[in-house]
């Protein structure tokens, strides 16, 4: 056995030992939950306090063993530290909700929290723990730059500013979330602490500067193939929602579509086929604006998929008939047929 093998063993020993002593103080604590006797009070706060030193042991040696985790080993055990501290959190709320309603049933002051659980965390804690959100599914981010954004957005709010993740836990979800240049960029630094921030900053600094992002959405929309049929509802919708997501995507950098309006608005109609192009044309004439034509596109491109729909249900019922009348005539040949045999 390796060195670094024999570590992750012995630190995985260390780990269950931890996790055998917090689950038998949370059985303890919900065991004096269930009951009535007021004068339980001073062991469900010794309890507590148990529960926190526990608790923080319990994260240095669950970010210990991070560090030195393969990559492909990470999320099974992430997993697993998460519904430990999803545990521990939990049972710590319902104790201190328990002892809040308590002392206002004997009508004195409440106890103050726990030194290591602020009232701002028992205050998050009371809203998040209260309902079952679903699981969010963070993308994974290879290096195209107009993705970036995507990408950061749900990262950011699931992983970098959650307060019960270290920066080394961090770190691993990082570097799980990313492939190809992306994940190249970063690979060279060690998981640790202080090179989180180091390799969030360097990531930032190549995928997420602003003038690059600008430049990046800019290009795709001036580069959009042109739509060859305006009854292709389907090519249709694709060109237009390519369109939206680029513009929605600059206006969220602080760049307003007013801004690009003139340089962007001639190239979209050199896009689309004539017949749309003199539409609009009689529409508008010279004065308009990008959000004009952006509306022009919806109003046609809905008018459009209604007809289709249409087209679609009036066809179901003819085809139904056609097979009818097809069934019927073959049922009157087949009688007359037998008629005809039947007079010989």
């Amino acid at each position: 056995m390796t060195e670094n093998a024999e570590q992750i063993e012995l630190l995985k020993r260390k780990r269950n030992t931890l996790r055998s002593s917090v689950t038998k103080l949370i059985n303890k604590i919900e065991a004096e939950l269930k009951k009535t006797d007021v004068t339980e009070e001073n062991y469900i706060e010794l309890y507590i306090e148990t529960l926190n030193d526990k608790f923080e042991s319990l994260k240095l040696t669950d970010s210990n063993l991070e560090k030195i985790l393969s990559l492909k080993d990470i999320d099974k055990e992430l997993e697993s530290a998460e519904e430990y501290r999803e545990k521990i959190i939990t049972c710590r709320f319902k104790a201190i909700k328990y002892i809040r309603n308590l002392n206002q049933s004997k009508n004195i002051r409440e106890p103050p929290n726990p030194p290591t659980h602020s009232s701002h965390e028992s205050d998050m804690n009371n809203q998040t723990l209260n309902v079952k959100l679903p699981k969010i599914t963070i993308p994974k981010f290879s290096g195209i730059i107009n993705e970036w954004l995507t990408f950061w957005n749900s990262y950011e709010t699931s992983i970098h500013s959650n307060i019960f993740l270290d920066d080394v836990s961090k770190f691993n979800y990082l570097k799980a979330h990313l492939s190809r240049t992306a994940l190249e960029t970063i690979e060279r630094f060690s998981i640790s602490r202080e090179n989180y921030a180091k390799a969030v900053t360097l990531l930032e600094q190549r995928f997420g500067r602003k003038e690059t992002l600008v430049n990046t959405h800019m290009s795709q929309l001036l580069e959009i193939p042109p739509l060859k049929r305006s009854n292709d509802v389907k090519s249709f919708r694709q060109l237009f929602d390519k369109i939206q997501i680029h513009i929605r995507s600059l206006e969220s950098l602080g760049i307003k579509s007013d801004t690009f309006s003139t340089l962007l608005s001639p190239e979209i109609l050199k896009s689309l086929t004539s017949d749309l192009v003199f539409e609009f044309n009689k529409e508008f004439g010279d004065k308009y604006s990008l959000s004009d034509l952006i509306d022009f596109l919806n109003h046609q491109l809905i008018a459009k998929e209604k007809t289709e729909l249409c087209h679609t249900k009036e066809k179901s019922p003819v085809s139904k008939r056609r097979s009818f009348g097809l069934a019927a005539s073959q049922g009157q040949n087949s009688e007359r047929k037998n008629e005809k045999s039947y007079r010989e």
